[in-house]
């Protein structure tokens, strides 16, 4: 349902989407989210936030990495 729902709503998207690791989605592929982006053309900005439990700032590194990594 989840990537479904990116496939469906990237297209719309023109300025920013936000990228969140959270505890509802804890185990979220980016790499298959940043892919989807790809594919549909997406040129806008990617907000982060980060509420996964841990250490908040570690967390939003390492999230702001997997994004980076993904989109290399």
């Amino acid at each position: 349902m989840l990537y479904n729902g990116l496939e469906l709503l990237a297209p719309r998207a023109t300025s920013m989407i936000h990228g969140k690791r959270w505890t509802r989605f804890p185990d979220v592929d980016i790499a298959r989210c940043t892919a989807i982006l790809n594919r549909t053309g997406y040129k806008g900005f990617i907000s982060n936030e980060y509420e996964a439990g841990g250490d908040p700032v570690e967390g939003s590194i390492k999230l702001m990495n997997d994004v980076v990594d993904a989109l290399a």
